[in-house]
Formats: C-alpha cells, sequence, structure tokens
C-alpha cells in the first residue's frame, strides 16, 4: 500500500520515531568510524581537506540530509533533525568551495574558466527548467 506524508498527513508520531532514528544514527555513525582509515603518508599531511575526507563528509552531509527531509517530512512536531537539511547544505557548500579552489586556484582564474564554466553548465540547466516547465504543467 502507497503511504504519502504530503501535507503532513500520516506523520509518525514523534515518540515513536525518537527511539528509531536515534539508533539508526548511531549505527550509521559508528558505520562511518570504524571504515575510516589513516592515512599516513607524508605528501598527505599538508594537504588540506583529502579527497578521502572530502568523500566522507559528502556521505555525513547525505545522511544529515535524509534525516533532516524525514523530520519535516515524516515526524508529527518539531524534531531537531529538522535544521540536519540546513547542516548538509552548508557542508556540500564548503567541499564544493575547497574542491573548486583547489583543483582552480583563487588567483589564476581568467575569463576562459569563466567561460567554459558556463558553457558547460547554461544548456543542462535550461534543459532542466524546460522539463519541469512542461512537466509541471502537464502533471
Amino acid at each position: 500500500m502507497f503511504l504519502t506524508h504530503f501535507n503532513h498527513a500520516n506523520q509518525i508520531d514523534k515518540a515513536y520515531a525518537s527511539h528509531s532514528l536515534i539508533v539508526i544514527f548511531i549505527l550509521l555513525m559508528s558505520v562511518i568510524v570504524f571504515t575510516l582509515r589513516k592515512r599516513c603518508l607524508k605528501d598527505d599531511l599538508n594537504e588540506f581537506l583529502h579527497f578521502d575526507t572530502s568523500n566522507t563528509l559528502r556521505a555525513i552531509a547525505i545522511f544529515f540530509l535524509i534525516f533532516g527531509h524525514f523530520a519535516i517530512k515524516c515526524i508529527d512536531g518539531k524534531y531537531f533533525f529538522e535544521f540536519a537539511g540546513k547542516w548538509a547544505v552548508i557542508i556540500f557548500l564548503y567541499v564544493s568551495g575547497v574542491a573548486l579552489s583547489k583543483t582552480y586556484g583563487v588567483i589564476d582564474l581568467t575569463n576562459l574558466f569563466i567561460f567554459k564554466r558556463i558553457k558547460k553548465l547554461l544548456f543542462p540547466t535550461w534543459i532542466t527548467l524546460a522539463l519541469f516547465f512542461i512537466l509541471g504543467i502537464y502533471l
């Protein structure tokens, strides 16, 4: 049977959700902690936000995003995980900003870089916008 939480219908009681979310959160965080690897390479010691670290931060942000949407849409009343979606956005923006500054540098940005970014992003953005507009009309 299909279950929907649209317009706050069929929401889970806060008492039932709390225990389940705490257990799920502890399990996911313990998996993250126990699967971390310590890197001892001398080249990596001076590197800020290593690739493995950024992947871990992205995974944590995805968990925050899932918990945040779950808390807003599925749980009755206010829940502290409602802000987890905002935490996820902050983590994604931080990791993306650091990755862009590490890849391209901050000082050497030229018009060619800006033109390439616009060229890469302009058409997919407009195609996606047109699809959402058309689907919004028909659906």
